[in-house]
């Protein structure tokens, strides 16, 4: 019996060892070659940090470009050739260059050891005998992965792996972060599940480069710069004071979250939800970070080849930024704006706002082929078929905490059906300061006492507040409309975050400092610990409750990656295999998508994955047609076969709890299955069947 939970494991932390090709080697290497900031004269560390920070900004950008002239496959070989180029010149270390390992760095790494155990623990199937016991996370997972399996298997530009309605479609999406991903896929030999979570991994490695950096060239720190790089560090696992209206709901009315998050309307992450759940938004960050810092730098004396050089990756960079997500990087271009513009006011920022307008420049011409598909893919919107084009980006007040709790009062009743809208916002404008407290916990009150002294803060520690304050205010009054969730303010919130990071980092290692957030500080950290545990007991507890849509899941779910496994080789790369579709925010649902690693004809939503790229408008037939093939009066293998054809699919899963299960006498049982056991011959799982009803395309080299 395979065991999937070492599968996986073993499998993340070899996607790992590939991802130093992809998110190290190219920075190292290109760094090292033109002597970056005298990047061949600093120590093992920093150069490591810088590699880090680089290969981030160049990497997302250069795939999706290379990619679109050769094989991902033949990437992955020059990526592999680079990743030894960069072996080599590591190894070169002049000796006085070389750095003892005091306390600070010794517990630095074995923090970022167990950081990364956390996160792979938290991420894959737990197995227990022949059950998987999901994490929370597969609900936003299963659409990543399907995303980097379409596009390892179609290449770039990508198609849209949740659509086939008719045609195929371009994805129109931000998709370079799921681009690296499928390069390492081919690096590492890894599934796209694997590199996924080894993803995640490389994600918190790079916030902890960017703090080292930041801590170096921004701060400018001297004798306290380990302890600053280990205290910013650990803060990555102190979150705001969530735990709190978390342990009400539990216990006064008895209701248990899969996250932490989930009691925020427009929730502000912590740093491990973030690295967990989205690391395509937390690369952007890390990505618009080193443009800042890479420009910042330039104000010191350096040579004009590296003020040029400089200038060339922060505009790559943000290039970068945009494809990993176009919220992030469109926060910060907003956040940048702003801070050149008030620079000019006073006078200093003529040399910033020129370099800044060169890099939007480089990144504008890196981004042209993308900007097209942007342009040029047809897409809807979540409404579905009949919804209306909407705008990116819309005012509204930030709903942190639910304003129906006092709209809905009785002493408001006249106002709520004379002005409901303006009376709505005004709510939330109350609620944003609770919300807030609630939500940044001791980082809040550390920016509270750097508004009040921000005097005597040197000009680091100013600019920090002032990106700080200035994109607290963007997210707390512009929101996406894209699609219902508010991802713009989720994701862009991290920006804020980061800099108050940087100013509590310095709070709490200046000598002298008060403890007077420590129990801030712990409520935070307690949060993050039971937000660990809330993603691998949420789905266990409900099983074991027997709690509506969980009964048997385990079992399914075993069953259903067992079957997709045995099929996985019968089954080619481009081909679409369609399961049926049910409630899409159900965990069974999502199981096919997780497991299946192939494209669908359909997704279950109701704009049918057309969000992502494709017509909404031939949605509703599709999933009509799609959802006739379950039904229980099971149809004959040839008017099934007929009705593949006409939709483009090749395979079929069908699970026991299917209509179409029943009928002995039906397709299911009588078209020829992929998920057999090549051992015994047989059925590779009794209660599910993954079965050929199409013609089955080749796949691309």
């Amino acid at each position: 019996m395979t065991n999937y939970t070492i599968l996986d494991i073993v499998g993340a932390f070899v996607a790992m060892a590939g991802f130093a090709a992809i998110l190290f080697a190219p920075g190292y290497v290109l760094a090292y070659g033109i002597d970056l900031f005298g990047f061949r004269q600093r120590t093992r560390q920093e150069r490591c940090a810088w590699a880090i920070a680089l290969s981030f900004a160049i990497s997302p950008v250069s795939v999706t470009l290379l990619g679109r002239v050769m094989s991902l496959g033949a990437l992955a070989i020059v990526l592999t050739v680079g990743g030894i180029v960069a072996v080599l010149l590591l190894a070169i270390q002049p000796k006085g260059l070389r750095s003892s390992v005091d306390r600070d760095r010794l517990l630095l790494a074995i923090f970022t050891a167990f950081g990364v155990v956390a996160i792979v623990g938290s991420l894959v199937d737990i197995q227990q005998g022949s059950k998987l016991y999901l994490s929370v996370s597969v609900l936003d997972q299963a659409y990543r992965v399907a995303f980097v399996n379409g596009i390892a298997h179609t290449g770039i530009p990508p198609l849209n792996p949740l659509y086939y309605a008719g045609a195929e479609a371009t994805m129109r999406y931000y998709y370079f972060w799921y681009a690296v991903c499928a390069v390492c896929m081919k690096v590492a030999h890894v599934s796209a599940r694997q590199a996924l979570i080894a993803s995640s991994c490389w994600v918190g490695v790079g916030l902890i480069a960017m703090i080292a950096l930041f801590a170096r060239h921004f701060m400018e720190l001297g004798e306290r710069l380990y302890r600053f790089i280990l205290v910013g560090a650990l803060l990555l696992t102190v979150t705001g004071l969530d735990i709190l209206p978390v342990l009400y709901n539990l216990f006064v009315n008895h209701e248990f979250s899969g996250d932490l998050e989930w009691w925020s309307t427009d929730q502000v992450s912590s740093w491990f939800d973030s690295i967990a759940w989205v690391p395509n938004h937390t690369a952007s960050l890390l990505c618009c970070l080193t443009a800042f810092l890479l420009l910042w730098r330039t104000r010191s004396d350096v040579s004009r080849r590296d003020r040029i050089a400089a200038v060339v990756f922060a505009g790559i960079a943000a290039a970068s930024a945009f494809g990993l997500s176009i919220y992030v990087a469109a926060g910060f271009a907003m956040v940048m704006a702003g801070w050149t513009a008030v620079s000019l006011m006073h006078g200093t920022g003529r040399a910033r706002a020129i370099q800044l307008a060169a890099s939007v420049g480089v990144a504008g011409l890196l981004l042209i082929p993308y900007l097209r598909e942007l342009m040029g893919s047809h897409s809807g919107t979540e409404g579905g078929a009949n919804a209306e084009a909407a705008h990116l980006f819309q005012w509204s007040v930030r709903k942190m905490i639910d304003s129906s709790l006092v709209t809905g009062l009785p002493a408001l009743a006249s106002i709520e059906r004379s002005h409901p809208i303006l009376l709505d916002q005004f709510v939330r404008l109350v609620l944003l300061v609770p919300g807030y407290a609630i939500e940044l916990g001791a980082y809040g009150l550390v920016l509270i006492v750097a508004i009040v002294r921000r005097k005597s803060l040197g000009e680091a520690g100013r600019t920090a507040l002032g990106l700080a304050v200035g994109s607290l205010l963007l997210v707390s009054f512009l929101r996406s409309s894209v699609i219902g969730n508010n991802d713009f303010g989720y994701r862009a919130a991290m920006i804020p975050c980061f800099f108050l990071l940087l100013l509590t980092a310095d709070r709490l290692t200046v000598p002298g400092a008060k403890p007077w957030i420590n129990l801030l500080l712990f409520v935070g950290l307690a949060g993050t610990a039971l937000q660990v545990l809330m993603l691998r007991v949420y789905v266990p507890l409900h099983v074991a409750a027997r709690m509506a849509g969980f009964e048997g899941l385990p079992e399914a779910a075993y069953a259903a990656r067992t079957a997709y496994g045995a099929a996985s080789e019968a089954i080619p790369g481009a081909a679409i295999v369609q399961s049926n579709l049910i409630d899409p925010g159900s965990y069974f649902y999502v199981v096919n998508m997780l497991y299946s690693e192939r494209s669908m004809v359909s997704d279950a939503a109701v704009d049918c994955g057309a969000v992502f790229g494709g017509d909404p408008g031939r949605c509703a037939a599709t999933q009509g047609a799609v959802r006739r093939l379950f039904q229980s009066s099971a149809l004959p293998s040839d008017e099934v076969i007929k009705r593949c054809h006409a939709l483009g699919v090749s395979y079929l899963a069908v699970a026991r709890n299917d209509p179409a299960w029943e009928d002995r006498s039906g397709w299911v049982w009588t078209l020829p299955e992929a998920s057999f056991d090549r051992k015994t011959g047989g059925s590779a799982s009794p209660s599910f069947r993954v079965v050929q009803c199409g013609t089955t395309p080749a796949s691309p080299p």
